[in-house]
């Protein structure tokens, strides 16, 4: 399991936490302000618990399963250029062809699952801000900064966390960045964001210490006393799992597994493109090789995009000279709709 679907369960006990929390509030709560503020809390732990859900079912994909529903976009896009397929291919092809909507929405939450999470983690803080406005009301003053905190903290952290792009230091360096501030921040968005989160998480400490000395405060008989000690407990619980789950969550925006299986795995889409592509004529190799190279450099499997198009279409070529052509029956019109690369090309390229 990847570290960020164990954030994503570290989530979920978190919000389970925070929502017994708000439960206890609604139901013993001395005022209409402290339960209707528990209420908000439930709202708000029963929303981000979407996002623990979301994290562990589409936090990762194994670095086989991004080769396979690769390979069938690759073979959908060879197809759609007139490339000739063998059968094994073409059912591929056939297969990406065929996804809907929902597997197409699928395919960007795999893509960008932390993006996706914290959006949703920042519409879902409101109900923390209703609570923390119910608790100044109430005389509740800790633990109503606390609430407003976590929830500004929040959605300060989402926002920064899907708006930083994530770079590698080459891409940093082709635009001048390197050294700066701005170039170190976008090599780890999430390191940096990462405070802010945590930032939040530790606002359930403070609630925690208010809850705790407005339980203090009560006499020993009181009803809400016991909910109160709780509560706090509770809030202390949340702290820790939120804290666990944030660091689990604060690697890379991209797809995941090791180096080496993602390097692997891209050679063998790379080794397949370029035996496809060498069914075609000499002439119109070059021209879709340099276009197979632009396409893949657009796909989140295998982070492709950390690769520049045109080192991609020189390996790609390079690992088109080794293959041997083959016989697989083309018609002439496939083969006549692809251009000839132009001289600016090969130049480019050779």
């Amino acid at each position: 399991m990847e570290k960020r679907q164990l954030g994503g369960i570290g989530f979920l006990v978190c919000n389970a936490a925070l929502f017994t929390n708000g439960l206890i509030a609604h139901l013993m709560g001395a005022t209409s302000e402290s339960r209707q503020a528990g209420s908000g809390r439930m709202a708000s732990a029963l929303l981000w618990s979407g996002s623990g859900f979301f994290l562990a079912k589409y936090g990762d994909r194994s670095v086989d399963a991004q080769q396979a529903r690769l390979e069938e976009k690759l073979a959908d896009y060879l197809r759609k250029e007139g490339v000739p397929l063998d059968a094994a291919t073409l059912r591929k092809a056939d297969h990406a062809a065929r996804h809907g909507w929902f597997k197409k929405i699928e395919d960007f939450f795999y893509a960008h699952p932390i993006e996706c999470e914290n959006a949703y983690n920042a519409l879902a803080a409101t109900g923390f801000a209703v609570s923390g406005a119910l608790r100044l009301r109430d005389g509740d003053v800790q633990a109503g900064k606390a609430n407003l905190g976590q929830s500004a903290l929040m959605l300060v952290g989402a926002l920064a966390t899907i708006i930083i792009p994530e770079k590698t230091p080459a891409q940093i360096a082709a635009k001048g960045q390197s050294g700066t501030l701005w170039g170190k921040v976008q090599q780890k968005p999430l390191a940096y964001t990462r405070g802010l989160l945590v930032a939040g998480d530790l606002m359930n400490g403070f609630q925690a210490r208010g809850e705790y000395r407005a339980a203090m405060q009560l006499p020993q008989g009181d009803r809400y006393r016991k909910g109160l000690f709780a509560m706090s407990g509770l809030s202390v619980a949340a702290m820790g799992t939120a804290i666990f789950s944030d660091v689990m969550t604060s690697g890379s925006k991209k797809a995941g597994g090791t180096p080496e299986a993602r390097s692997a795995a891209q050679q063998a889409i790379i080794t397949a493109a370029a035996n496809h592509i060498a069914a075609l004529p000499p002439a119109q190799q070059q021209h879709l090789a340099t276009a197979t190279a632009d396409y893949l450099i657009h796909q989140k499997e295998l982070r492709f995009q950390d690769r520049h198009p045109e080192e991609l279409a020189v390996e790609l070529l390079q690992t088109l000279s080794l293959q041997p052509r083959t016989h697989i029956a083309a018609t002439q019109a496939q083969v006549e709709k692809l251009p000839v690369a132009t001289p600016s090309m090969q130049g480019r390229l050779v």
